[in-house]
């Protein structure tokens, strides 16, 4: 079975089927910028924390949650490159 296939039962007792996860772009522990709507600015590096149907929460260096906990789209966010590590 693809890992990225669930098998599922409907409730209405009809023919089980196969969902398939959201594709990401990002995984956890992914560095990322947050992008300033508006604005070339980017708030950042953070680390990706979670991610739910296609949304991320992000921490700090010291995994303390960041942009006020909330769940963000993946525009909002880009990958972060450091050359130096």
């Amino acid at each position: 079975m693809d890992p990225n296939e669930k098998f599922s039962f409907c409730e209405d007792g009809d023919r089980p089927i196969c969902t398939y996860k959201t594709k990401t772009k990002f995984r956890p522990a992914d560095r990322v910028w947050v992008l300033v709507p508006g604005t070339s600015t980017r708030a950042g590096p953070y680390t990706v924390a979670a991610v739910e149907n296609g949304r991320y929460k992000l921490c700090d260096k010291n995994k303390r949650p960041t942009e006020d906990d909330r769940w963000l789209k993946e525009e909002e966010l880009e990958f972060f490159y450091d050359d130096f590590e």
